[in-house]
């Protein structure tokens, strides 16, 4: 049996690493473009989307140019804020943090579609910008330091131009439906949603579980194979002298 288990540990061990390795490359994609997602809500929605809609809602007479101007201002101060507010983060609280970012991108987007004074609107664009900043650190936070993910940098913040050239062709269809700037903002909100609830399951899956039980099935199948071994030898040798005969 000792021998028959040093035969079948080697072959088992490496199969399981093989596959390991496969479902850890599937997995280390899945984050990155989770994290790309992330980015794209947090940025290219929640902070750029607004330079879209800004000129049409001067034109429905929702926001001035005093106005949109103080809008901006706030979305900056937001974003410096919130910058700042994220240095505390930690890498065990990034998914945390990305699950707040989206759910703030949400409701800040959803809400402008309401009617509003200006100072209110004023406001709401600051806090989407301390949603926009949370954003950015946090998916960077889970992705090159909680999952170690360094080669997924590239694809992760190609998210913010992914965000923003999406959020412009959503906007540019609107605009050819007739919509007002409150469909818009429900329409960005209402693709957030469904975005974040996309990724989410991604941003979840952690590094440990990117093996399945590694080690009980690598010593479950080299002990089944050892266990096995003497009776296929017996076999082997049967079939031989009952072929002799």
């Amino acid at each position: 049996m000792a021998r028959g288990l040093r035969r079948a540990r080697v072959p088992a061990l490496a199969g399981a690493t093989r596959r390991g390795g496969a479902v850890s490359g599937a997995a280390r994609l899945r984050a990155a473009i989770a994290g790309a997602a992330i980015l794209a809500i947090g940025m290219g929605f929640g902070r750029f989307a607004f330079t879209a809609i800004y000129p049409h809602m001067v034109k429905e007479g929702v926001l001035s140019l005093r106005g949109g101007s103080l809008a901006a201002s706030a979305n900056y101060a937001g974003y410096l804020l919130g910058a700042i507010l994220a240095m505390r983060a930690r890498a065990h609280s990034a998914h945390r943090l990305c699950l707040w970012s989206v759910a703030g991108t949400a409701l800040c987007l959803g809400v402008l579609a309401l009617p509003m004074p200006v100072w209110l609107i004023v406001t709401v664009r600051g806090v989407a910008g301390v949603f926009s900043a949370l954003a950015m650190v946090a998916a960077s936070l889970w992705l090159l330091e909680q999952r170690r993910h360094a080669r997924g940098a590239p694809l992760l913040y190609a998210g913010v131009g992914a965000g923003i050239a999406v959020s412009a062709e959503l906007l540019v269809l609107a605009s050819y439906l007739g919509w007002h700037s409150a469909g818009m903002w429900l329409l960005l909100a209402g693709v957030t949603a469904l975005a974040g609830l996309a990724a989410a399951p991604a941003a979840d899956y952690r590094k440990t579980k990117s093996m399945k039980h590694p080690l009980p099935l690598q010593a479950l199948r080299a002990f089944a194979a050892a266990r096995t071994a003497p009776w296929r030898r017996y076999s082997r040798a049967e079939c031989r002298r009952q072929k002799t005969r």
